[in-house]
This record gives structure tokens, C-alpha cells and sequence, in this order.
């Protein structure tokens, strides 16, 4: 029983659904996806961790025909790159397990100019979908949020350190920096992802990013080290809701763990206390700068 057809979703194009499993592609490349530019390093442009969270996201809610409110077991293995600005063609796969969980990959073949197929697949992140969670958000000690805000660090400062260009400056600025926690405001930036289209996304993926560049701020500021996403047991996506234009985000580092990894939690909410995002242990690897 195999059922092909276009979904409606950005990330997942060309989709064949068998009884268990989903396949389809995505193409990478600067016309669809013009924020790649603002995600470049050495000039090279990597699709960005969040982008691939995303990619997951809307896999899973073309396999359940619902948004998923967490995806979790997230590992970046492998950057998927843009070479000379080349385009990418990554496969998607998504599985139906028994446990209810949704087991997702992202891979590519490299192709040469015959169309041949050198060396093995490349799988560059993997992931799950899943329903059930357990949220932390009432049980941890929130930040306290000033009645008048004042900046520790402004926005330019955050930009002169991170290499991100304008539609991915997330961070409007922190407003607390501990040695275990810091309070940063995530602004959209008034740079759209897309200039000549409002692409639907359902996992608040600038969200995620603003809280992803928040716990790596301290790795810069207390070790001088930019710290590169590895992976993250589960993100909660309590509200998806994408047209709030300013929500704090709150970062808790947890030390390195066993493997010499950086290892945070993360939560982003609203004005009014309301949780929209949880992150839990996200775990990045610290390069000297």
C-alpha cells in the first residue's frame, strides 16, 4: 500500500508512504532556503541544527497527520554543507516503532558530475518523534525578570563573537550571565527567513536557536570556547505559536559531562510566565577561539 504525493510542508518534498515507514527529500539549496546565507562560516553555508529539528518536525506531522510535541534523542553527526554554494540532497526517512516513537534520519549520497554514487551514505542527524513528556517547567526555579531591562550584553556585542548574520540574530541581548545560568531576550529579527514567502514552520525553530546561542554565550564569555551542537535528549514544544515577537529564554548549565561536552537545559517562555519551549540536556562540543 504505497502512497505517494507532494506534502505541504517545506522540509519533506517527493514523500512515499509505505504501512511503516515514510521517505522523501529535501533539497537544500540558496534560492529556497536564503537564511543558509546567514548561517555561513568561512563562507561555506551549514544547514543550521534548528533547521534540521524543524525538517524532523514537519517529517513527523506529515507520518501523524498532527504537529508532534516532542522530538527528542536529537544527534548531529555530520554538518550538512553547502559547498561552492552547491545545492544538497539530503533523504529523509521516518519509521513507526513499537514503542509509539518515530525514528527519524536525514542522510545524502555524493553524487560526481557522471551520476555516480562514490563511497557509503552519509547520515547527518538523526532523531525521534514522540507524544508523551513530562515537563520540568513548574518544578525549577525561574529566573527573575527586572521590571526595568538593562542589557549585561547588548546585541551587537553577541554578533561581533557569534558569526551569524542578520535573519539568524536572534538574541536581542542577555540580560543575566552566571557561571550556571543565563537570561537572554529572543527578538525576531527583522530580517525575515524568507523574503517572498511566510514558510508555516511548527517548531519555532528561531526559538530554539536564540535558546541554543543563549546556554552557548556562556561557553564563550566563562571559557573563551564556541561551543557546536551535538545533540538533545528532548525539546517540548508546548506552544508553537511563532508571531510572538519577543520571549525570554533561560539557559542552565549542568558541567561538562563524561565526554568532556558541554550539557544544558533550556526553557523559553512568554511574558506571562507561560512555558512555549522546553530543552532538555542540549550538549555541545567546545572549540577554542
Amino acid at each position: 500500500s504505497s502512497l505517494s504525493g507532494e506534502s505541504n510542508f517545506h522540509f519533506i518534498k517527493e514523500t512515499q508512504k509505505t504501512e511503516n515507514q515514510v521517505q522523501g527529500n529535501k533539497e537544500f539549496n540558496i534560492a529556497e532556503d536564503p537564511y543558509l546565507l546567514d548561517h555561513s562560516i568561512n563562507g561555506t553555508p551549514y544547514v543550521p541544527g534548528v533547521m534540521g529539528i524543524e525538517t524532523f518536525a514537519q517529517t513527523a506531522a506529515f507520518v501523524l497527520g498532527k504537529t508532534p510535541k516532542v522530538i527528542k534523542d536529537i544527534h548531529f553527526h555530520l554538518p550538512i554543507k553547502l559547498l561552492k554554494n552547491k545545492p544538497v540532497r539530503i533523504k529523509i526517512t521516518a519509521e513507526k516503532e513499537n514503542n509509539g516513537l518515530i525514528g527519524m534520519k536525514m542522510e545524502s549520497d555524493f553524487i560526481n558530475s557522471k551520476g555516480v554514487k562514490l563511497g557509503k551514505t552519509r547520515t547527518h542527524f538523526t532523531a525521534k518523534a514522540a507524544e508523551k513528556f513530562k515537563s520540568r517547567w513548574a518544578s525549577i526555579e525561574k529566573p527573575s525578570i527586572p521590571e526595568k531591562r538593562k542589557y549585561k550584553i547588548d546585541k551587537d556585542n553577541i554578533y561581533k563573537v557569534y558569526f551569524h548574520g542578520p535573519s539568524f540574530q536572534v538574541l536581542d541581548g542577555i540580560i543575566s550571565l552566571d557561571k550556571d545560568k543565563a537570561l537572554g531576550v529572543f527578538k525576531k529579527p527583522k530580517t525575515p527567513l524568507w523574503q517572498t514567502k511566510d514558510e508555516n514552520l511548527i517548531s519555532n525553530p528561531m526559538a530554539i536557536e536564540a535558546a541554543f546561542q543563549n546556554c552557548g554565550f556562556r561557553d564563550i564569555h566563562f571559557e573563551s570556547k564556541m561551543a557546536l551542537p551535538d545533540s538533545v535528549d528532548e525539546i517540548i514544544i508546548h506552544n508553537n505559536d511563532d508571531r510572538t515577537e519577543e520571549l525570554y529564554v533561560y539557559s542552565v548549565y549542568k558541567g561538562l559531562n563524561s565526554e568532556g561536552k558541554s550539557a544544558y537545559d533550556a526553557f523559553v517562555f512568554d511574558k506571562d510566565g507561560n512555558i512555549r519551549i522546553e530543552i532538555m540536556n542540549y550538549v555541545a562540543i567546545p572549540t577554542k577561539i
